[in-house]
């Protein structure tokens, strides 16, 4: 079977989307103009993978805990809170056209 063929029997996507926390595709709407529009036969992808965590040595952090002291002061222990527990102040969610 051709490769055109297998795709118009399939439905496949007409469009790509990064967004956390969405669901892996989206059926009957697509993105356009940075926004979704309803669309009966259309099928976007959702391309997120959450990202791997990785582990470090919290011994090797010395020189950097003293970088953020020296650089800010007064919010050192906000910025390190917020690293050590993983906060980024917000989800974000971006679309790709193609």
């Amino acid at each position: 079977m051709p490769g055109e063929t297998w795709v118009r029997e399939v439905q496949a996507g007409r469009a790509t989307d990064l967004g956390a926390g969405r669901t892996a595709t989206h059926q009957g709407r697509l993105v356009t103009q940075g926004g979704w529009t309803p669309l009966g036969d259309a099928t976007v992808f959702n391309l997120y993978r959450p990202p791997t965590l990785v582990h470090g040595e919290a011994d090797l952090a010395g020189l950097w805990i003293e970088h953020v002291h020296r650089v800010y002061p007064d919010e050192a222990h906000h910025i390190i809170d917020g690293w050590r527990t993983g906060y980024s102040g917000r989800q974000r969610s971006q679309t790709m056209r193609w």
